[in-house]
Order: C-alpha cells, then sequence, then structure tokens
C-alpha cells in the first residue's frame, strides 16, 4: 500500500516535503530529465500525461465515480458546484486511491509469479 511505500522512502531532514529535491532539499524541479532518464532506462516511450490518463481510465474502470476521478487528478470543480459543494471528498478520494493501490500491487504480483515462472 501507498503508507508501505512512504515508510521506504528516505527522509531528508532538510525539508517536510515528502519527494523533495535530492540537491536542495526543497521543491523538485527538473522532470523533463528525470522523465528523460526513466523513459530511457525503462526501454517505453511515455510522458508525464500518459501517466495522468492510465490513472484516470483505471480509476473509471475500477468503478470510481466522474467527480471523484477527477478531483483525484486535481481537477478543480467547475461553476455552481465549486461554489456550493466544500466537500472535500475526503473518504472517497482515499477510497479511490486504495483501490488503484490494490489494482497496482495485483498487476505486480502477477507479473513477478509470472517472471518467478520463467526463472
Amino acid at each position: 500500500m501507498l503508507s508501505d511505500l512512504l515508510a521506504a522512502c528516505k527522509v531528508d531532514a532538510r525539508s517536510d516535503l515528502v519527494f523533495p529535491s535530492s540537491r536542495t532539499g526543497g521543491k523538485m524541479s527538473g522532470w523533463n530529465k528525470m522523465l528523460a532518464k526513466l523513459v530511457k532506462a525503462s526501454g517505453v516511450s511515455f510522458t508525464l500525461h500518459d501517466l495522468r490518463r492510465t490513472f484516470r481510465t483505471g480509476l473509471s474502470r475500477l468503478g470510481v465515480d466522474k467527480d471523484t476521478a477527477e478531483l483525484a487528478l486535481g481537477h478543480a470543480r467547475e461553476d455552481l458546484e465549486a461554489v456550493y459543494n466544500r466537500d472535500d471528498a475526503e473518504d472517497q478520494l482515499r477510497g479511490a486511491f486504495s483501490n488503484w493501490a490494490k489494482h497496482v500491487a495485483a498487476i505486480i504480483a502477477k507479473d513477478a509469479a509470472q517472471l518467478g515462472a520463467f526463472a
């Protein structure tokens, strides 16, 4: 789960950020360079927007309602909805992220099992 992943991350005493810059301890920058290295290492061509699209599509396939899925992407509510609906949907978002984490964990476990069968 996400809590396990976060617990495994190094803590940078210079920062309260979860994923601080390794150079400064501040906000990360240089996303294009980091992405280029990841694309090269993985051999898979993708953009950061592709990751957002995959996540949003996955939430739909997992049955997460449209409003919650859009909030999970950080999209703001619009018009009268934004004015009158002050619910932060925290429980729904927590459920959506939990379902996504379980989905990803299942894919990883399946892939690991298949790789183990070839070892």
